[in-house]
């Protein structure tokens, strides 16, 4: 089973404003990084953008995945801790991954 480290990050402020997103995925001497822009996103959608977009990179499973965030809204969906009242797509995309 392939042991992955995870670092993610997002930043945005209004759906009015434009955000980003990144991570970082270590596994062995392999590191791969990855960003991207989102023309309108508040923080925790670029926060769960991030944590989407490098769960969607691990293919051929198990993993044995551990992942940083600073975002305790990501943490939460990730654990499945509370109910999503806003970005609950982006929630289950998280979930299901």
């Amino acid at each position: 089973m392939a042991k992955i480290n995870i670092w993610t990050d997002g930043s945005g402020t209004a759906l009015t404003s434009p955000g980003g997103w990144a991570a970082v995925l270590v596994s062995g001497d392999n590191r791969q990084e990855i960003s991207g822009y989102l023309p309108r996103a508040t923080n925790n959608i670029a926060e769960l953008t991030a944590v989407i977009k490098a769960l969607e990179l691990l293919v051929g499973g198990p993993h044995d995945v551990t992942l940083y965030t600073d975002s305790q809204y990501a943490r939460y969906a990730i654990l499945g801790i509370g109910r999503a009242r806003k970005n609950v797509a982006l929630v289950g995309e998280v979930m299901r991954l």
